[in-house]
């Protein structure tokens, strides 16, 4: 650990290594959750909920993840202007700029406090004191910059993972889940009841059905498209006029039977489709 003690600011620390909460979570196996499931029609179901534990989260795992934050938060946090103004000050002792006047300087600092105020406390106050060691005139801010991306450079490298750690727990907290693997039964349970509230919802029109649950989930799909009320208006047509086959289909699809839906189409279109079903009935 390297720190500088500044007088009127704040103890700078550059981060040597992860503390021991970190170390324990970066063990914690995360893996890409995409759920899937074939629905009653066939069609695929999909949903991604990003990156999840592999294991449950027990309480050692929480409190380990709410320390490393806090460490990361930390060292993360801007080192503010007064800060910025300290370390300048402090490189101003050693390399005056005889070159510029007071008003000058202050212009010179204050374009650099703008631009270094965002970066952490102990990555500013290290590139300074690189600086102070192995250079011998006042820093252009493109150098000061390149300093500092050098000094975070480890820490990128040191807590690459950590962020993605962090970020699958809070995604199973926001699920209400505590592993992958009960995101995704949650998942396939939620699926399962909606298809069988889609069968008691459309009990009455399933009777005879074959598949219940696959033609309750057509009728679910097509609710939403034209309406529950207008749904149930056809189905009943279809059930008091007991009509079948093309004729269901077609009131299903347009609310009218295939006569019906025919004696609309322009005479051109009608006749087509006449000769086209004399064809194919040999």
């Amino acid at each position: 650990m390297h720190a500088l003690a500044l007088p009127g600011g704040p103890l700078a620390v550059r981060p040597g290594s992860l503390p021991p909460s970190a170390q324990r979570l970066l063990a914690v196996e995360i893996e890409s959750t995409h759920w899937s499931a074939t629905t009653p029609t066939g069609e695929l179901a999909m949903r991604a909920f990003g990156h999840l534990p592999v294991q449950p989260i027990t309480e050692a795992v929480r409190a380990d993840a709410e320390d490393a934050a806090r460490w990361l938060e930390a060292n993360r946090a801007p080192a503010g202007r007064e800060f910025v103004a300290a370390q300048l000050a402090r490189l101003a002792l050693h390399f005056p700029r005889r070159d510029l006047d007071e008003q000058g300087m202050q212009l010179v600092a204050a374009d650099l406090i703008d631009e270094l105020q965002r970066f952490p406390t102990w990555a500013l106050a290290a590139a300074c004191q690189s600086w102070l060691r192995t250079e011998k005139f006042w820093p252009r801010l493109s150098e000061l910059l390149e300093k500092i991306h050098d000094e975070m450079f480890s820490w990128r490298d040191m807590t690459e993972g950590l962020g993605a750690k962090l970020k699958a727990i809070a995604d199973a907290d926001a699920l209400g889940v505590t592993s992958r693997a009960e995101a995704l039964a949650r998942a396939d349970a939620r699926l399962a009841r909606h298809v069988e509230d889609a069968v008691k919802r459309w009990r009455p029109y399933l009777v005879g059905e074959e598949s219940p649950q696959r033609t309750a989930w057509q009728y679910e799909a097509h609710a939403r498209e034209i309406g529950e009320d207008e749904l149930r208006a056809r189905l009943d047509r279809i059930r008091a006029e007991r009509l079948t086959g093309a004729d269901r289909a077609c009131m299903l699809a347009h609310g009218k039977t295939q006569a019906e839906w025919d004696a609309e189409l322009p005479p051109k279109l009608r006749d087509m489709r006449r000769r086209r079903a004399m064809m194919a009935a040999g």
